[in-house]
């Protein structure tokens, strides 16, 4: 059986999910930073994480995807700066991180 494949899928915007499952972690850990936790470390093998899982992400171009969860950090983290500094710093934190490990 084939799956036809439409709309968002053959245009390269979809990833299957993966980007804003990654974007429910970072704004968890955003959480934990805002109660005083100090979560360097745990961003940094957050970030790690990611990147490793969209290089085998089976859904879209790892290097789209990746540019793609980047972008929605930044997206993120604008909306909640106002309100959650400190969630946001986490999350501008993570896309910084997570850039320097694009290929060049």
């Amino acid at each position: 059986m084939s799956v036809q494949r439409t709309g968002a899928d053959m245009s390269g915007d979809y990833d299957g999910g993966i980007v804003s499952g990654y974007i429910g972690k970072f704004k968890q850990l955003g959480v934990e930073a805002i109660a005083g936790e100090d979560v360097t470390e745990r961003l940094e093998a957050l970030v790690a994480e990611a990147n490793d899982h969209l290089d085998v992400w089976k859904v879209g171009d790892p290097i789209e995807n990746k540019r793609r969860l980047i972008g929605q950090l930044k997206i993120q983290a604008e909306l909640l700066a106002g309100g959650s500094p400190e969630q946001a710093k986490l999350l501008m934190d993570g896309a910084a991180l997570l850039t320097a490990k694009l290929p060049a």
